[in-house]
């Protein structure tokens, strides 16, 4: 079975436990405590596909965790029309899953029809005697991918309403010309309906070069078919050993590929060292989108061409290769510079924060072309940088996606 891949915001008091499940199957998520969450989707940035509610039953005999839980479904859900998304999507219509310990509780919540509006998902671990073990998180996110994708498309179903246009392509669906913000007789053109505000909408004014390609922030929904055309595609990149170039259009135009939201990625941002004669550009950084329990660090990530060789040798040692040694200096270099103080404006205008902890990728070659502990050998010399072939990479991705 193949697997969309979502934007979560998840609610919790214990960080790591849903979010490090549902990551493992291809979402990127953000958690955030539960007394920060309502005043965060007011006045931060974050886009997500569904709010995710961990109950936290610290005592299943008095329920505290699950009505503490419903009651911020129910504030989320009461949330003013104006507060958006940068996408123009309104947190009042999105889906909210509540994630209880066991089925009664889920049933239950079902049933109440003043909560029509959640996504009851029981975590309960379920084994037959004659049936292979069933593991809850599959089948939680089923739930989440179902009513992400049926209010993703009523929203766009709204949208072309008032005059949006879209493109579907192998089951993406990308955003074209936006309807005109002007009357030739005035009056203000009707911008807003129940799921969507087009004055919040960043991108509607976003000015766009039709004669280029489109990247991750031009998709407004992508399909199930969709992420079975992106592995495909993956692949036939990485075996035929196509250019630097192209893998470098594939991860912006697919940010979910490194486990990413389309927000959470800058590609060949400008970093402007102090008495540089020009700046410096980093392939792509990942960084978080706003503030979480645990903020994720920034992770600069540098790409060389699949062809090249990772290691070599020279008399009897072996060590990285040309193409990796530049690369790695690259990393390190970049990555310096996003720590430093002096930088921090710099670093907050071009990716909305200031990083306190960066990690570094590098993405180069094919690691299956070398024994396995000769390269380990080398990685291990350079633990400061993730050095992983694109076969690694796609393998990661087929992991999440299509298992």
């Amino acid at each position: 079975m193949i697997r969309r891949p979502l934007d979560l915001l998840i609610a919790t008091t214990h960080p790591g436990g849903a979010a490090y499940k549902l990551s493992l199957m291809g979402a990127a998520v953000t958690e955030l405590h539960y007394d920060h969450v309502v005043a965060t989707l007011k006045y931060g940035l974050r886009v997500a596909d569904v709010v995710v509610i961990e109950s936290g039953n610290d005592n299943p005999l008095r329920g505290d965790g699950v009505i503490r839980a419903v009651n911020l479904a129910n504030a989320i859900h009461t949330l003013p029309n104006y507060v958006a998304m940068q996408n123009g999507t309104r947190w009042n219509g999105i889906p909210i899953a509540v994630l209880v310990d066991d089925m009664y509780t889920a049933n239950a919540i079902a049933a109440d029809p003043t909560l029509q509006f959640v996504v009851p998902c029981s975590t309960e671990r379920l084994s037959f005697t004659y049936y292979e073990y069933v593991d809850p998180w599959v089948t939680i996110y089923r739930q989440i991918d179902q009513a992400a994708l049926v209010n993703a498309m009523n929203r766009l179903e709204q949208m072309q309403t008032l005059g949006h246009r879209f493109e579907v392509e192998h089951g993406r669906w990308l955003r074209l010309v936006p309807p005109s913000l002007r009357r030739q007789h005035g009056g203000r053109p009707e911008i807003e309906t129940q799921l969507y505000d087009g004055s919040a909408d960043r991108l509607l004014r976003r000015s766009r070069e039709t004669d280029k390609d489109w990247n991750g922030r031009d998709v407004v929904l992508i399909e199930h078919a969709a992420a079975q055309h992106d592995l495909d595609r993956y692949e036939y990149l990485v075996n035929h050993a196509h250019a630097e170039s192209e893998m470098q259009r594939f991860y912006e135009q697919r940010p979910y590929m490194l486990g990413a939201g389309a927000f959470e990625i800058s590609a060949h941002p400008a970093f402007r060292p102090a008495g540089a004669v020009r700046p410096s550009y980093p392939d792509l950084v990942r960084h978080s989108f706003n503030n979480a329990i645990v903020p994720k660090p920034a992770r600069i990530i540098e790409l060389k061409t699949p062809r090249s060789r990772l290691i070599t040798k020279t008399g009897s040692d072996w060590h990285w290769a040309r193409a990796v040694t530049a690369g790695l200096a690259q990393t390190r270099r970049y990555a310096a510079h996003a720590k430093q103080r002096q930088y921090k404006q710099q670093m907050e205008a071009i990716l909305g924060e200031s990083p306190k902890r960066v990690e570094k990728l590098l993405i180069a070659g094919r690691a299956a072309h070398y024994e396995r502990e000769r390269l380990e050998l080398a990685r291990k010399y350079d633990r400061d940088v993730d050095v992983r072939g694109y076969d690694e990479m796609l393998d990661a991705a087929i992991d999440r996606y299509a298992s």
